[in-house]
């Protein structure tokens, strides 16, 4: 015979109201109270164990594997060209006026009006397979018909620009480890910029503990790298 014990006291849990304000506990059931368990300090990530791969040292290493590397350079060039063959579009999900006139816009915005080629923009995303992550700054326009192909006063993506992966130069964290932006220095100002979450685009290959940096395809073959020499 199973065992009702679970079902009777969530059914007693929920059955009086009297009940339900002795026991409700508004801080513990919709406030956030643990943490990621992101190994960092400050803005800056220490999860990757070894010192050579870590931020920017990690990013050199990297793009020398993607660019030196015959082997690895044509496996990357392919899924990169994998990707750019697929035949990108926009669907509504009903068939009303106001759908279509959504779905017409979307498309305008991204293969027509945008500062930038798709392909283009696709090519910059997939950099995270070889990083681990990728960043994308958003910026919008208005469609005035001079920036823009079209006059209709609505505002549109002006370009999704790149933000090299070597700029980053530490993550902005809230008290519960979810990142809330970056700051950035590089070439050729060498200036500090935040830049908020709301900001710009994300793309990483896995998301353990929230790890905005990723992990790159090509980390397990440094370690065939370093098993083969040892």
């Amino acid at each position: 015979m199973a065992d009702n014990s679970l079902f009777e006291k969530i059914k007693d849990r929920f059955s009086s109201t009297d009940k339900q304000e002795d026991t409700y506990n508004p801080k513990a059931s919709f406030s956030e109270l643990g943490y990621t368990g992101l190994n960092r300090f400050g803005g800056h990530i220490k999860e990757e164990f070894l010192s050579d791969l870590q931020g920017d040292k990690g990013v050199d290493i990297y793009r020398e594997m993607s660019d030196n590397d015959p082997v690895i350079s044509a496996f990357l060039f392919a899924i990169r060209q994998l990707v750019r063959q697929v035949d990108w579009k926009v669907e509504q999900p009903k068939d009303t006026p106001e759908h279509r006139e959504a779905a017409e816009f979307l498309r305008q915005t991204m293969f027509e009006d945008l500062d930038q080629e798709w392909d283009e923009f696709l090519g910059e995303a997939l950099t995270f397979l070889t990083y681990g992550f990728s960043l994308m700054e958003i910026v919008y326009k208005k469609r005035n018909g001079e920036d823009s192909k079209y006059n209709d006063g609505r505002i549109g993506w002006e370009a999704f620009y790149p933000r090299g992966q070597e700029t980053v130069e530490e993550w902005d964290f809230d008290e519960h480890g979810k990142v809330q932006g970056f700051t950035q220095m590089g070439p050729p100002e060498y200036t500090q910029v935040y830049i908020p979450k709301e900001k710009y685009l994300h793309f990483i290959t896995s998301s353990h503990q929230t790890n905005p940096r990723g992990k790159s395809i090509l980390r397990l073959l440094i370690e065939v790298g370093r098993s083969r020499s040892s």
